[in-house]
């Protein structure tokens, strides 16, 4: 079974979500895009496909 990962609470979900829909950098914004997701309980391997990157190297698919 996989490890649950656990966020720091720098920024409340709100605020990852927030700086997702706004950011202007497509990078950055696909990063909070992930954190937010993960801060809704998607496993990261689904988090990560939403979002359009490899799980294991972190590049884009």
């Amino acid at each position: 079974m996989a490890r649950k990962i656990h966020l720091c609470s720098h920024l409340s979900a709100a605020e990852l979500k927030e700086r997702y829909q706004t950011n202007t950098d497509p990078v950055e914004s696909r990063r909070f895009h992930l954190l937010w997701l993960l801060t809704q309980d998607y496993p990261l391997t689904q988090a990560a496909h939403v979002v359009g990157l490899n799980r294991d190297s972190g590049s884009t698919l």
